[in-house]
């Protein structure tokens, strides 16, 4: 794919550097040709390869109403200049521990160690979840929902997920760690906590859930 520029030789007019492109595909290596599309506005950055300014004197760039030091590095759309920042995301459905001294803050018996987790589904839609260890052992699960900050005890998020008895889902949280009786009796406590309220199937802790996040 090979960029041409056609746009405006100075940065003062209220216009956009603007590209289009001349596709060539082959089949099977047999070359099908060069084809131009207009794939839409496609600003170029102000002095780069493509640009008229690049290489021009001081004196050049005055002479086409530039300022005599432009440095160049950003793009101009309908007059304005803009300038890609780049931003570090966490990476897509993946657990990343967390140390924060600011989220013992957030309630009584918080800690400052929790797992962050940026959730991507199909479509691109995301949410960020954070898991918070809590001084009992429990895990608090907290999410934003219509710009409110929420706090749910992981067991209930886990009985409304899957339909399965406190037993075998005791087994899979312990999973690797049957001998460890720290966290045998933080799984049990929690899964206790679900049960002292009435969820003790699904369609209950979905039923609890749902009354207390009910569309408005």
């Amino acid at each position: 794919m090979m960029f041409y520029y056609f746009g405006v030789i100075t940065s003062s007019h209220a216009f956009a550097f603007l590209s289009q492109a001349d596709i060539s595909w082959s089949v099977n290596g047999i070359p099908q040709g060069v084809a131009m599309h207009c794939l839409g506005q496609v600003p170029i950055m102000v002095k780069s390869q493509v640009c008229h300014l690049r290489g021009m004197s001081p004196k050049e760039l005055i002479e086409h109403h530039e300022e005599a030091e432009e440095m160049g590095g950003y793009f101009i759309c309908n007059g304005n200049e803009k300038v890609i920042r780049m931003l570090i995301m966490p990476r897509r459905n993946y657990p990343i521990p967390i140390k924060r001294p600011k989220w013992q803050s957030r309630g009584p018996g918080f800690t400052a160690y929790g797992i962050s987790i940026h959730c991507v589904r199909d479509e691109h839609s995301a949410i960020n979840l954070n898991l918070h260890y809590l001084e009992s052992g429990s895990v608090m699960l907290n999410f934003i929902f219509k710009k409110e900050l929420y706090y749910i005890p992981l067991g209930f998020v886990l009985r409304a997920l899957v339909n399965l008895p406190d037993f075998h889902l005791c087994q899979e949280l312990l999973r690797g760690k049957e001998d460890n009786t720290f966290l045998r009796s933080c799984v049990v406590n929690m899964l206790r906590t679900v049960g002292d309220c009435g969820c003790i199937t699904q369609n209950q802790a979905l039923s609890y859930l749902g009354e207390r996040f009910r569309v408005k």
